[in-house]
């Protein structure tokens, strides 16, 4: 399929979604502990993923899925094509707060043609598009990144780094404008890559920043594993966000 057909077929998926998200806030939520009590999934998570990967099995049933809520298809295949779905990314928000969080599809594919999606449901955002594409705001074409340096910029980092001090995040914080946090990473993504923060760091599984990881790089941001491992589709890693000149402040403040 053409990659701007593509990208409509999917916002159609996304909207239609959240239109079951927003009819299932009506009606009580269940909700489940996976790890820990902080990590939990809902019946509303099972049921967005169930959505789309129906969606997907329908018109490309050859392709890999990756989905957070247990989805797996195709592992073997020799596809050039991978789907990675997080259904509702921040979940403890939306079923604390019923906000503060987004549904996010990412397409892995070769030459160029992959796609993310982050869609903020609860203020009708969707931030999409690709390297060929461009990446929109709805409908608005994101500029290219400005360099702005740490010092400049507000950063979001992950509570659990700021508390023990992880990759001296203490510092790092110090040397910023200040520090935010949301609790979902798709929403803190976005606002790197809208240009409204200079860094987000955190803990993530492939799902939490592969629509992410699309969406920043074509815009010039730096996306890059904290270690500076390769990153993979296989296991959670501490990602950085940055723009670049906060990406090397960033790299040289954690070994101190």
């Amino acid at each position: 399929m053409e990659i701007n057909r593509l990208s409509d077929v999917v916002k159609s998926w996304l909207y239609e979604a959240g239109e079951m998200v927003l009819e299932a806030l009506n009606a009580p939520l269940k909700a489940d502990e996976k790890s820990s009590r902080k990590d939990i999934v809902t019946n509303v998570d099972k049921e967005i993923e169930q959505f789309f990967v129906s969606k997907i099995i329908e018109q490309f049933p050859e392709d890999r899925i990756i989905g957070e809520e247990g989805a797996s298809r195709n592992h073997d295949n020799d596809t050039q094509r991978t789907w990675l779905i997080d259904p509702i990314d921040g979940t403890l928000n939306f079923y604390k707060q019923k906000d503060y969080f987004c549904l996010m599809i990412a397409i892995e594919q070769e030459q160029g043609d992959s796609l993310g999606f982050i869609y903020e449901l609860m203020r009708d955002e969707m931030l999409w598009g690709g390297p060929k594409v461009g990446v929109y705001l709805n409908d608005k074409r994101v500029s290219m990144v400005v360099d702005q340096p740490l010092r400049d910029g507000l950063i979001n980092i992950n509570s659990g780094m700021v508390i023990n001090n992880r990759y001296n995040a203490q510092q790092i914080i110090k040397q910023s404008l200040g520090i935010r946090m949301v609790g979902c990473a798709g929403i803190a993504i976005k606002e790197v890559v809208l240009g409204k923060q200079v860094a987000y760091m955190s803990y993530l599984q492939p799902w939490d920043y592969a629509a992410g990881r699309i969406l920043a790089e074509s815009v010039g941001i730096v996306v890059a594993a904290i270690d500076e491992e390769q990153l993979t589709l296989t296991k959670r890693q501490v990602v950085v966000f940055a723009t670049p000149a906060t990406y090397q402040e960033i790299r040289k403040i954690k070994e101190l």
